[in-house]
């Protein structure tokens, strides 16, 4: 798998919906961090259709998140990237806790043998990032750079969001919205 570096910025397409179409979208994920992605995996697996809306056009350029335990590793196995994960960052089963230079105390966390995954992988968020758009796009997930949402309406049976994009403002209408642009997000002031 070809990994791009964090700098690297994605394509930026001209929205259908700024060109006259106006499909409703079963599910519109608002934010591309490795919450947003895992669930565009998952729902592209079981055949539900979504657009990814992420106001950057690049992947993160730092680590929110940077060990990956043995239960996330198993699910990123179901969503096709597990090994991948596995064999790029650096595995390890044992903690230690020192008192300056000494070791005082050290515990086994993955004790009996025969596990696919080990106990924790240290590895960069932005690579499970790209890991997961590479497998997003082979699932034909509709990735959308450079696309803030700036409002939603809950509408009764859909929710039309604005989206900001270096084109203009266009509605996205959706089934479904889900918020995984973070905990202090936009999004979650206005809901």
């Amino acid at each position: 798998m070809t990994i791009p570096l964090p700098a690297q910025p994605f394509p930026v397409r001209r929205p259908p919906e700024m060109d006259g179409a106006a499909p409703r979208h079963p599910v519109a994920i608002v934010g591309a961090g490795p919450v947003g992605l895992a669930l565009a995996v998952d729902l592209a697996q079981r055949g539900v259709k979504a657009v990814v809306l992420d106001a950057r056009d690049r992947l993160s350029d730092g680590s929110r998140a940077i060990c990956w335990a043995k239960r996330t590793l198993e699910i990123l196995d179901r969503l096709g990237v597990g090994e991948g994960v596995r064999d790029a960052g650096v595995t390890w089963r044992v903690g230690r806790c020192f008192h300056g230079a000494d070791e005082v105390y050290s515990f086994d966390l993955l004790p009996e043998d025969g596990h696919k995954y080990p106990a924790f992988v240290n590895l960069q968020q932005w690579w499970l990032e790209a890991a997961l758009i590479a497998r997003a796009d082979a699932l034909g997930v509709d990735l959308r750079w450079a696309s803030r949402v700036t409002d939603h309406d809950d509408r009764g049976d859909h929710v039309r969001l604005a989206v900001e994009t270096p084109d203009g403002t266009y509605a996205l209408d959706a089934a479904w919205m889900v918020a995984c642009d973070g905990a202090a997000s936009p999004t979650r002031k206005r809901m």
